[in-house]
């Protein structure tokens, strides 16, 4: 793979593509995407010179508590000006772990995968999350789980398309659960909130689920995988071939404390 070229083409998708979930509003240093279902937006691309960045960040503090939205300030290494992370930390928003973003070809993924240790089943009705949800609040028991929970379900409704959600089983238990998230005009899959149960670590059900959302990800003929990848799941995926494009930090504001 040449990582200059995706690293390219991924910046030139920030930019540029629009959700169904999200209204697509751009300016000339950034792009946000304004939930439509929920009150959760981001500012998904930015560059600013490091004399306008606090302008720039005041502006969308301003623009986003008219709307009484809550947003994150997607932030990657290679974003101009340098050390945006640290300089949005002292701006006032909350800082996150930092992740490794990370990409393979989906097909080569798929072609290395055994077969899966367990049952991953898409869910693709909206009122069967709770499987999904039971997994998930076990693994963050910090997050505001019946509004992101809401917030999926309306996405599951009106753009299935947009997104597709799995859980593992061993045994008929639910012990993991994951999404994937897809564009008619991208050229990647983007693999979400990978969790699997303690007790079941270990054991082949993360393994299990990049193999299926990789499978689901050729069938759609998309070329690339990409995860925001933690310290717990980086060593697996890149075992599996997955490079190093970036370093991104969520960096969140919030009004509703």
């Amino acid at each position: 793979m040449n990582l200059a070229e995706i690293l390219e083409r991924f910046d030139q998708e920030r930019r540029e593509l629009e959700f169904p979930y999200a209204s697509r509003e751009a300016t000339d240093c950034v792009v946000r995407h304004v939930d439509r279902y929920g009150c959760d937006s981001a500012v998904v691309f930015s560059s600013h010179r490091p004399e306008e960045l606090y302008e720039g960040v005041a502006a969308e503090v301003a623009y986003f508590r008219q709307i009484g939205h809550d947003f994150e300030w997607k932030a990657y290494s290679h974003d101009q000006p340098e050390n945006l992370v640290e300089r949005l930390r002292s701006l006032g928003f909350e800082v996150g772990p930092e992740e490794v973003v990370v990409v393979a070809e989906a097909e080569c993924v798929l072609s290395q995968m055994e077969d899966p240790m367990c049952e991953v089943r898409h869910l693709s009705d909206a009122e069967d999350l709770d499987d999904y949800e039971a997994v998930r609040s076990k693994v963050w028991p910090e997050e505001d789980g019946a509004r992101r929970m809401a917030h999926l379900a309306e996405q599951m409704r009106v753009s299935p398309e947009s997104v597709s959600v799995y859980v593992a089983y061993c045994d008929g238990i639910p012990v993991g659960s994951s999404r994937s998230s897809f564009h008619p005009a991208s050229l990647f899959s983007g693999l979400w909130g990978g969790s699997v149960l303690p007790a079941y670590r270990r054991m082949g059900v993360y393994r299990s689920m990049i193999a299926r959302r990789a499978k689901d990800a050729v069938w759609r003929g998309v070329r690339y995988l990409q995860v925001d990848a933690l310290p717990t799941s980086l060593p697996i995926l890149e075992r599996l071939g997955f490079q190093r494009l970036s370093l991104t930090h969520p960096c969140v504001w919030r009004f509703r404390r």
